[in-house]
């Protein structure tokens, strides 16, 4: 996770902890939980660490990565063996390390995707799985936005605006890249069908079955969750 102007959260991490009640994390604590019983997991961009305390009290060993001083700070708190160090610029762990990476929210983050994603290939074992949760360019939403001449989502044309997105994928994209770097792809699913999942007067029951449709309709939502194994020769 790049630590200059151009991740802008990263100011805000003494402000904000990270928020879990996004239905993406939901669906990536589902996956590793259905694909690694027990192992060790590297957390790409830890931020705080409250997801990979969540780990920790299912019994994982959980290490992570982050590029922000009071971010460490506070993941070390939680129990998460963090280096602080920008992953642009490689990770420091030896080849085999770890049965799982998660990487949510990164990968649109970084300049040099390829080498992201061979750095991730070699500190994970024969038959690691990754899961990655990634915003989708493709997302229902933006296609009525350019549809109607608006501009999407997760793309930002200025310096210093919205999420500092750098990259934009779709499903095939990931998918594609995936395939290209040596992972076998297991699932991919949205997290929600579209909706506003922010609005209070929308029921429960209908959130939950917008929820339920993104294992459907990743193409579709906003934010893609990839399940891959680590094919090493």
């Amino acid at each position: 996770m790049e630590s200059d102007h151009r991740y802008s959260r990263v100011a805000k991490y003494d402000e904000y902890s990270m928020d879990l009640s996004k239905v993406y994390y939901r669906k990536i604590i589902r996956e590793v939980t259905q694909f690694l019983k027990k192992g060790t997991i590297l957390d790409v961009g830890c931020y705080d660490g409250s997801l990979g305390e969540i780990f920790l009290n299912k019994g994982y060993e959980v290490y992570g990565i982050e590029a922000h001083d009071g971010a460490c700070t506070k993941a070390c708190q939680k129990g998460i063996r963090v280096i602080k160090k920008n992953i642009e610029e490689g990770m420091p762990w030896e080849q085999d390390s770890f049965d799982c990476v998660i990487a949510a929210e990164i990968i649109e983050h970084l300049y040099d995707t390829d080498r992201f994603l061979n750095d991730i290939k070699r500190v994970l074992k024969k038959d690691g799985i990754l899961v990655m949760s990634i915003p989708n360019v493709a997302c229902f939403t933006n296609r009525l936005k350019l549809l109607l001449g608006s501009y999407p989502r997760y793309c930002e044309y200025q310096a210093g605006e919205g999420g500092g997105h750098i990259r934009v994928y779709t499903l095939k994209a990931i998918k594609d890249q995936l395939v290209q770097r040596g992972f076998e792809v297991l699932a991919a699913s949205g997290a929600n069908f579209p909706l506003p999942m922010h609005v209070k007067a929308i029921p429960l029951f209908i959130k939950k079955i917008a929820i339920g449709l993104g294992d459907y309709t990743p193409g579709l939502a906003g934010q893609i969750i990839i399940t891959a194994r680590n094919r090493k020769v």
